[in-house]
């Protein structure tokens, strides 16, 4: 009896594990050259394609702007290719931010035109201008908060961060002017937003609900921090920052998720402009698999249906 329910938990355990396993890939922008995948050690694995901005994720399909092409790609993650989807429509020109909705639009920052674009995710359809005025220019970073609200950068005019419904368009300054032009922003594991201040050096931290100043998470300049972009949380909980510096000589860097210590560098990379954690899409069980685990499984009971008559 040990025996037969230690085998039928091996069985099992080799079954599932075998479909809930994902692999984390992390994805760096370069505006200025080939923007590149890596695994969480840091250790590269594949290009993607060049000169791109920001990025976003649906989780199978990785979307990046491109400021010098004036278009969109559409990367297939598990398949790591790019696909043939280009946007039409919307005077697109420019584009630097982007973020992937809720309600599976694309939300692009058109800077030329200091607008926010909406294209359909799928198809790459121009669904409308979804943004444009109220003091709008250069939206360089864009986000969706935990409250499924749309976070803009402000850049340029004194780089106040907006915040948009996507449903009603009702827009609101969530943090005013004054931020000595910012660049990307993130919300944290304390559901905190976390701006790159690309000026300063630094990277601000302010409360997610009121959008009152926090503090200084990371200190100007820490650990070589200079003219920082794209960041993200990774799933090690740490904070990951582009640090684009001089021409070439940009490095993404490490800070520690509670602290904002500095922790080390992950991979020097040309000029960074934007980082993205995904995992590597479940693959679904073949039906050829499904039925030769099931014949196992029917075998496993067979055996232990005659040893109790037995």
């Amino acid at each position: 009896m040990r025996s037969f329910i230690a085998l039928l938990l091996n069985f099992l355990l080799l079954y599932f594990t075998q479909f809930a396993y994902a692999e984390y890939n992390v994805y760096i922008s370069e505006r200025n050259g080939s923007g590149v995948k890596y695994n969480l050690n840091g250790d590269f694995l594949s290009s993607i394609p060049r000169n791109t901005d920001g990025l976003a994720s649906n989780s199978k399909t990785l979307f990046m702007t491109s400021y010098e092409y004036d278009t969109i790609h559409w990367f297939d993650i598990s398949e790591n290719k790019l696909l043939s989807i280009t946007p039409s429509g919307g005077n697109l020109k420019e584009p630097i931010g982007i973020a992937y909705g809720p309600d599976g639009n694309l939300y692009v920052g058109n800077t030329w035109y200091n607008n926010i674009l909406r294209y359909n995710a799928s198809s790459g359809e121009y669904v409308d201008i979804f943004a444009f005025g109220d003091g709008l220019l250069d939206a360089y970073g864009m986000t969706f908060g935990p409250d499924g609200m749309l976070y803009v950068s402000n850049t340029f005019n004194f780089s106040s961060i907006l915040r948009y419904d996507i449903y009603t368009g009702d827009m609101e300054v969530f943090v005013p002017d004054g931020l000595m032009m910012t660049y990307g922003l993130t919300f944290g594991p304390d559901d905190n937003l976390y701006v790159s201040g690309f000026s300063q050096n630094n990277i601000l931290r302010f409360n997610g609900s009121s959008g009152d100043f926090m503090d200084i998470f990371v200190a100007n300049g820490s650990g070589g921090l200079m003219d920082p972009t794209g960041l993200k949380f990774g799933p090690d909980g740490n904070l990951y920052v582009c640090s684009r510096g001089y021409y070439n000589e940009g490095k993404v860097l490490k800070y520690n998720g509670q602290t904002g210590d500095f922790i080390g560098e992950f991979t020097s990379q040309g000029q960074p402009t934007d980082i993205l954690f995904t995992t590597t899409p479940i693959p679904e069980p073949s039906a050829v698999n499904l039925f030769c685990y099931s014949l196992v499984l029917v075998s496993l009971f067979k055996k232990f249906f005659w040893r109790c008559l037995s």
